[in-house]
């Protein structure tokens, strides 16, 4: 069955009006995740909201890990995302994955906790622990499965040693992709659930299984990374994203084509995940264009 998704962030403030577009509009609604609600909202609050064992303050750069949590909780969220929704037969939570989370918080020396191999394998442990019981939380509450993406923007800066230190001059060593695969395969094989990973325009680590990965159409680039596109549509584990533009027919035949100098037999779309490739400005518009481009691939993609 092809899904239709968004994966998080929207404008605006009120959760109810996000939760109405997002039941009305999507196959399988998320968690809106809403950064104009101010600081404390941002991707890394969020995660430690839903992880109580990662308590994070604000400090001079940006969050800190900390003895107490200052980070908001999400339990009026998701009063209001249950009033709008009742029981769902399934619905998707958003959290970094834990090289991004890392990357995000410092220690209290001011170094990134992705620097310390100790600290990175407690945050990715305390990210295991913590997403499953906000996932079971989750179940209990709506009544349906429920499924993990897990973002990684930082991946690109990670793999490319462009973090910056304590200062200008000071840079992060790079980490290897096979030692960022490993990481991720154990957070994925230690959620009890579906696993979605978003990897925000870093070359896709087909590799980490049994998860889908996610990938932007527009940001698959050079041979590897389609070789490796085709590979994961041949094995029914991706997720593609598409920007809103033309009619939703012409993106499904957009897709249709790609699939097709791939070597891949076009029927494969009919099992891929769609979401929006770009920054929703506009959720009704944008999750019903990728709603009816997950229509046509459905029922349409072998004719395509």
């Amino acid at each position: 069955m092809t899904r239709s998704f968004g994966l998080g962030p929207m404008p605006g403030t009120s959760v109810a009006e996000a939760a109405d577009i997002i039941v009305s509009e999507t196959s399988l609604p998320h968690l809106p995740l809403l950064p104009a609600h101010g600081l404390g909202y941002d991707p890394v609050a969020v995660t430690a909201a839903m992880v109580p064992y990662v308590s994070i303050t604000r400090g001079p750069r940006g969050w800190v890990l900390a003895d107490r949590p200052s980070a908001p909780r999400l339990d009026g969220d998701l009063d209001a995302c249950e009033a709008v929704w009742g029981e769902l037969p399934a619905v998707k939570m958003q959290a970094l994955g834990p090289f991004s989370l890392a990357a995000s918080v410092e220690l209290a020396s001011g170094h990134r906790a992705i620097t310390d191999r100790g600290a990175l394998r407690d945050l990715t442990e305390a990210l295991i622990d913590g997403l499953s019981d906000f996932s079971r939380g989750l179940a209990r509450r709506f009544g349906g499965d429920v499924v993990v993406q897990l973002d990684e923007p930082l991946l690109p800066a990670i793999v490319a040693g462009q973090l910056r230190g304590t200062s200008d001059l000071d840079s992060i060593r790079a980490i290897h992709p096979e030692d960022l695969r490993d990481g991720l395969s154990s957070v994925v094989s230690g959620l009890d659930h579906e696993v979605l990973l978003n990897q925000a325009g870093y070359a896709p680590l087909w590799e980490v299984a049994p998860c889908e990965v996610l990938v932007s159409v527009d940001k698959v680039r050079g041979t590897a990374q389609l070789d490796g596109l085709g590979e994961a549509l041949s094995a029914g584990r991706v997720g593609l994203g598409v920007a809103r533009g033309g009619s939703a027919r012409e993106a499904a035949v957009g897709l249709a084509r790609l699939v097709a100098e791939l070597g891949v037999d076009p029927v494969s779309l009919a099992g891929v995940d769609v979401f929006p490739g770009s920054t929703v400005l506009e959720p009704a518009r944008d999750y019903a264009f990728v709603a009816e481009v997950a229509a046509i691939l459905e029922c349409d993609a072998g004719d395509l």
